[in-house]
């Protein structure tokens, strides 16, 4: 994981482990694709051999101009809340739609902005009337969202517009110290500021974008 191994350190071991028995099961099926970065197609656990977790942490937000990776990881929890896998998929890719035409490979147009100006955008009825409908029709209905989860993302778009949330806050830490990162505890109080996340949805956070060891979503029916 990106907290304390490589993943492909491991499956190297294992492959090569009593005479490489479950070696033609790791060339077929490799290491899952979350594990790489979307732009660059590395290890997310390390750029280069001997950086550690936090070092990457502070590389990433150094190096890529994107910094909204953890609220789009943020809003695919939400949109994925009580579905099952391949529904949640389908209506992740439906929301990046909405975002200008933002699909998985390439989903950098779903930003706190866009959010957000779909949020505070008015719209014109054909009796000149303004109303409140483009969150309707730009974002709930096209995404496939239910008002709750709508909701939830606009809640998140405005911790991050505030600046109580970000990629710095939560891929790093204040000091630099990479001895010193942010605990699990600190992340969970602030995400559950937001409205619709709730410990299960910190867990996931945890366990799948931040690869925390130690965290058991004991709210999930998996469990």
């Amino acid at each position: 994981t990106m907290d304390g191994w490589c993943l492909l350190e491991g499956l190297t071991h294992i492959a090569s482990a009593h005479d490489g028995k479950l070696r033609p099961i790791i060339e077929q099926h490799g290491p899952p694709p979350f594990h790489f970065d979307a732009k660059s197609s590395s290890c997310r656990h390390q750029r280069s051999v001997g950086v550690d977790a936090d070092s990457n942490s502070r590389d990433i937000l150094k190096d890529n101009k994107d910094t909204f990776q953890t609220f789009r990881s943020l809003c695919r929890i939400i949109a994925g809340q009580q579905l099952a896998g391949s529904a949640a998929k389908a209506i992740w890719a439906r929301l990046l739609r909405v975002a200008n035409g933002a699909t998985p490979d390439n989903p950098y147009n779903l930003t706190p902005n866009f959010i957000l100006s779909i949020a505070e955008e008015t719209t014109t009825t054909t009796n000149g009337k303004e109303d409140g409908d483009a969150i309707e029709t730009k974002l709930r209905k096209p995404a496939g969202l239910s008002n709750a989860k709508v909701e939830s993302i606009i809640d998140l778009a405005r911790h991050y517009e505030r600046g109580d949330l970000s990629d710095h806050f939560l891929l790093g830490n204040d000091d630099g110290d990479r001895n010193n990162k942010r605990d699990d505890e600190t992340i969970r109080t602030r995400l559950l500021q937001v409205k619709g996340l709730g410990p299960r949805s910190c867990d996931m956070f945890l366990l799948f974008h931040l690869h925390r060891s130690n965290v058991l979503p004991l709210g999930d029916l998996g469990v």
